[in-house]
């Protein structure tokens, strides 16, 4: 995967993180990105990635990614998980937003 940048943003939860190891900060790449917000089932995310490339590709937008025989190689791609499953056990509730990197 050299030379691609894949994240999930952890769920958000009501417990309380302590402890310095636990935390790691990094820095995504700059540029511009499109996002799109999902509400609905985790595993409908793939649905909804392939309607937003749809609608990338018929506004000519082209993404930060190259293909090779192992597949697409995404300069960065961002799912960000906004629900807490505690508060809200109805995974057709739950709320993601996707993030991925335009070209520059």
């Amino acid at each position: 995967m050299e030379g691609e940048l894949e994240v999930e943003v952890g769920v958000p939860t009501a417990v309380q993180i302590s402890g310095d190891d636990q935390v790691q900060g990094h820095l995504l790449p700059a540029g511009n990105y499109v996002m799109a917000q999902h509400v609905g089932h985790p595993d409908k995310l793939v649905d909804a990635t392939g309607e937003l490339l749809d609608w990338a590709r018929a506004n000519d937008l082209r993404w930060d990614m190259s293909e090779s025989s192992d597949g697409e190689r995404w300069a960065a791609r961002v799912e960000e998980y906004l629900t807490d499953p505690i508060s809200q056990p109805d995974m057709d509730k739950w709320q993601t937003n996707l993030f991925f990197k335009l070209a520059d």
